[in-house]
Formats: structure tokens, sequence, C-alpha cells
């Protein structure tokens, strides 16, 4: 238990299983600890400000008395750490230069069906488009920094769940989380078992299930657009599938989506990196759902 009144304390004195989350992490998976580090000022804020526990925080002397402040004025009470760069990076096993280092425990996802359950309810009846279920589905995307890059776009683009899988690289690893800048704490995950199960999903509450695929017979993304509308009209929702980086979609997948969507390119360019082109996507769902326009407010 942390005292109210207690102020930074030194690294020194760093007990030992906050030592066993902070050591060597070049070469950690942090999964097996189930814990997950914020890197990083503006980082370990949106940490502090998300629901997640925070197991403690290790900072320079600069910002020992303000880390300390907000453990107690939040209500988090964790305890936080000061030492030099040098001293949190002999812990940490790298070059240390963000500021702080902030440990929290990994949160238990919910599955899909039990997200929808709770989030989005007699959304085919309704017609404000926040109750309009637009999710996205990165259950094959595998590279981490594409991860933590797409759930910051999804975030910023208001999608109602962005689905992770088995084959999904781990939204909680430091790199997903730097290239998230921590919007990761705050997104709307879920998870899926299978292929097969998303396609169930979709089947049973009446949403499109769209592909993101460059091959033969898809749809130009602009046509999609202005159809938009009408697809509105006619499901309760969309799931927008992103593959894997080299090896695309399964074929049960390809073979039971409604809609197979491309994005036109120049010549002799046959993709983009899923990061780009998940953005071009989010955005024109977002945009042409009415997500986003000229009254929507930016995600933090």
């Amino acid at each position: 238990m942390i005292d109210k009144d207690q102020g930074p304390l030194d690294i020194a004195n760093l007990d030992e299983q906050l030592r066993a989350f902070f050591s060597d992490l070049p070469d950690r998976d942090l999964r097996e600890l189930g814990i997950c580090l914020a890197e990083g000022i503006t980082v370990t804020e949106r940490l502090i400000d998300s629901p997640m526990k925070i197991a403690g925080l290790l900072c320079t002397p600069d910002h020992g008395e303000f880390y300390a402040r907000i453990s107690q004025d939040t209500g988090k009470a964790f305890p936080v750490y000061t030492g030099s760069r040098r001293s949190i990076g002999e812990i940490g096993g790298y070059m240390f230069h963000r500021g702080c280092l902030t440990a929290a425990y990994r949160p238990e996802l919910p599955s899909l069906e039990q997200f929808h359950g709770a989030q989005c309810t007699n959304v085919r009846s309704s017609k404000n488009a926040q109750d309009f279920f637009w999710g996205i589905n990165l259950a094959s995307v595998q590279e981490t920094s594409n991860v933590g890059t797409l759930i910051r776009t999804a975030r910023a683009f208001r999608a109602s769940a962005i689905v992770v899988g088995k084959g999904t690289g781990d939204p909680f690893s430091r790199k997903a989380i730097r290239s998230s800048v921590g919007h990761v704490f705050h997104a709307p995950l879920c998870t899926v078992e299978s292929d097969r199960q998303l396609i169930e999903f979709a089947r049973k509450h009446g949403l499109l299930l769209g592909v993101a695929h460059a091959g033969e017979g898809s749809l130009d993304l602009d046509s999609v657009m202005r159809e938009l509308p009408a697809l509105r009209s006619s499901w309760a929702g969309i799931i927008l599938c992103l593959g894997h980086e080299y090896s695309g979609h399964s074929e049960q997948l390809l073979e039971s989506a409604d809609i197979h969507i491309r994005i036109p390119m120049g010549e002799n360019i046959d993709s983009l990196n899923v990061g780009a082109a998940g953005a071009i996507f989010c955005y024109a769902f977002a945009s042409g759902l009415g997500f986003i326009g000229s009254d929507g407010a930016p995600a933090r």
C-alpha cells in the first residue's frame, strides 16, 4: 500500500518485483509477466488517464515530484522511483532517454461477441452514425509497428471496435505501444479466435464483411464509397478486414466476404504498406459513414 503523502523514492530502493518488470527489456517478452510498458511522457500520460492498473513508474529526478503527485491525485497510488538516465538505462538494458518508464498490468480483452453486446445494441434501427457498428479486423496483421499504427488510426477515425486475434502482433508490445503513441490504452480492442468465428459473428448480427484485397474482381474504394448510403440502410454495420503483410487473407475469409475492396494505384505498384492502406480505408469509411466531419471531435 502506498502512503498517501509518499513522494518519489530512490531507484536504489526499487523492489524486486518492479526490478523484474523493468529489467533487460530488449530481450523480454513482457506477456510472460502480464505487463506492458509506456515509454515517454506523452505515452505515460495516456496510460495514467486510462482504466489500466499501473504497477510502478521510473523517471528522472526532474519529473519525480510531478508523477508522485499525479499518483495520489488520480487515486491510482502507484510507486514512483527516480534515478539518473544512466541508472534507469542500466536496469532496462538500453539507452534510456525518454524521461519516464511506466509498467502496467495487461487488461483481459473481451471477445467480439461480448464487446458488441455491451457497446452496440439496437444498431440496425438507429439513425445515429455513432450507433452504426464500424469495425476493423487486424487478426492477420503481424508486424507490431503496423498493429500500433493501425490502432492509432482506427481510434482517430472512431472505429466502434478493433478486432485482434491469435495471428495479430502483440498490441501491448513496446513497439506497438510506441507506434500507437499510447492510444492502445484507450482503444476499443476485442478478440476473435478464428476467421470462422468472425464470419459467423458478422452473419449473426447482420454486418457487412469487407476485405481489403487487390485481386481481380475487387471494387475500387471510390465506387464503394458512393454506395455507402445504400449499404447503411441494408446492414447493421461493417467490419473491414486488413490482411497479413505478405500472405493477405485466408481463402475462407476471401470466399465468405460480402465485398472485396481495393485502392486504385498507379502502374508498377501492386500494394501499399498495410498501415498506409489502413489509414486510407479508415478515413474513407469514417467520413462516408458520418463518423467524422466538421463537427467531429478528434480522439485525445
